[in-house]
């Protein structure tokens, strides 16, 4: 396993902006090593990614039923800051990976089958409140994970948290 070099917040950085629609139930997944990351839900079944970054440019793919968003495979010092708002009416499941990252999930209006998160030396907060989420499913290691959920929570919950002192 390789080891990242990050860069922190500040300095110059490129920016991107995509977008796009979902025709159908969609899935999101968002894959970041080093930085920060805002997921929104909308009403509608539109997308849209904005990133500032530092190194190369996050890699971006989309489909009419997937939105994928990662850190690029570069061994270099690198920076990505993602905001990320999809459609609450396409919105299917969700995979969150963040690496070295803090990330935050707002949901309200999803209804989710799946929301499944892996969270490295990272600070996550998931929002649930107004959202229907079925499952989660998460993992976080040597930092903080939060959950905020209103009303009757469906299905199942799994959590794995490993902390180490260094």
């Amino acid at each position: 396993v390789g080891s990242i070099s990050c860069i922190g917040p500040g300095g110059d950085a490129a920016e991107l902006d995509r977008d796009g629609t979902f025709s159908g139930r969609a899935s999101v997944t968002l894959d970041l090593d080093c930085g920060s990351t805002a997921l929104a839900v909308e009403p509608g079944s539109a997308w849209r990614v904005h990133a500032e970054y530092q190194g190369a440019e996050p890699q971006i793919v989309s489909s009419a039923s997937g939105l994928t968003v990662g850190t690029p495979d570069d061994p270099g010092a690198h920076r990505q800051d993602w905001t990320v708002t999809v459609g609450a009416d396409a919105l299917r499941d969700i995979d969150l990976k963040a690496n070295a990252a803090s990330a935050s999930a707002v949901l309200a209006g999803a209804s989710l089958s799946r929301l499944r998160t892996d969270t490295n030396a990272g600070d996550l907060l998931i929002d649930g409140t107004g959202a229907v989420i079925e499952r989660i499913d998460a993992s976080v290691n040597a930092r903080r994970l939060r959950v905020t959920r209103a009303g009757d929570v469906r299905g199942a919950v799994g959590a794995a948290i490993v902390d180490h002192d260094h």
